[in-house]
């Protein structure tokens, strides 16, 4: 296991990480645990603000990570319009509770499912790998 996270530890230079969420504490650890690995990490508490931020530069946003569950644009609303702006994305869509259907976006290879609670080995690798 050690091998494993050390591994995932090899972050990228230059790599950025977008991570939405509506809860203050899964944004605060999430931020802490990329920056400690070596990711710059931008961070937006709802959907709007997100996809406002994403539209300034999406070319400098390498991976997103979003909560499937937020009040007003919801995790899935959110993924369909950054993917709109840029259908290359990596996009995690990230929640607690039951996963999305299959036709959220499974086929889309730039998107993927990751569930909470997650571990920092399988955070780590899902920014790293898609």
């Amino acid at each position: 296991m050690g091998d494993l996270l050390s591994q995932a530890d090899q972050a990228p230079t230059a790599r950025t990480i977008l991570v939405i969420d509506n809860e203050r504490a899964i944004l605060h650890l999430t931020q802490t645990i990329l920056r400690t690995h070596g990711y710059r990490v931008l961070i937006a508490e709802d959907g709007h603000s997100a996809v406002e931020m994403y539209r300034q530069d999406p070319t400098a946003i390498d991976v997103v990570l979003v909560d499937q569950n937020m009040p007003g644009l919801s995790g899935l609303e959110t993924m369909n319009e950054l993917l709109a702006i840029n259908p290359q994305q990596r996009i995690w869509l990230m929640t607690g509770g039951e996963p999305p259907e299959v036709s959220w976006g499974v086929n889309n290879p730039h998107c993927g499912f990751l569930s909470k609670p997650w571990t920092t080995l399988q955070l780590l690798e899902a920014v790293r790998g898609m």
